[in-house]
């Protein structure tokens, strides 16, 4: 299909992981404005993706994305983050067991626990179901 709305699409696959984002909303209206601008994904292979820095800027100032890291990965933290706006994702079982449930409790009590917390999952969805971090 190419009417013009593939570059609107926010697509990334990684293994067993598929995040996924339509960004339809191209002109202003009394509800809000238009989405933000996507880019190609620079480290998670093909895709489009949104890109913030580790305090949460452009989109959510004043967040703290490193914090979260820390408490989850032992990798060395990218220099921006890529993510899937709206957090929408799905996955296969075999990607979803590549993390233990103490790992997920852990996540989960993250979001009980602090209310930014769903803004910074979302920052780290594309890692967290990444092998290749650890």
């Amino acid at each position: 299909m190419n009417n013009g709305t593939e570059n609107l699409r926010c697509q990334l696959k990684i293994g067993g992981y598929y995040g996924f984002h339509f960004n339809t909303i191209t002109v202003p209206s009394p509800l809000g404005g238009t989405m933000w601008a996507l880019s190609p994904s620079k480290q998670h292979g093909e895709g489009r993706v949104l890109v913030c820095q580790s305090n949460g800027q452009p989109h959510h100032p004043n967040i703290n994305v490193d914090k979260y890291w820390d408490l989850l990965f032992t990798d060395e933290k990218p220099a921006e983050y890529e993510f899937m706006p709206g957090g929408h994702f799905g996955i296969t079982k075999e990607h979803a067991q590549l993390r233990s449930k103490e790992f997920y409790k852990k996540v989960c009590d993250f979001l009980l626990a602090d209310d930014a917390a769903p803004w910074m999952i979302e920052r780290l969805e594309c890692y967290i179901f990444n092998p290749n971090i650890k």
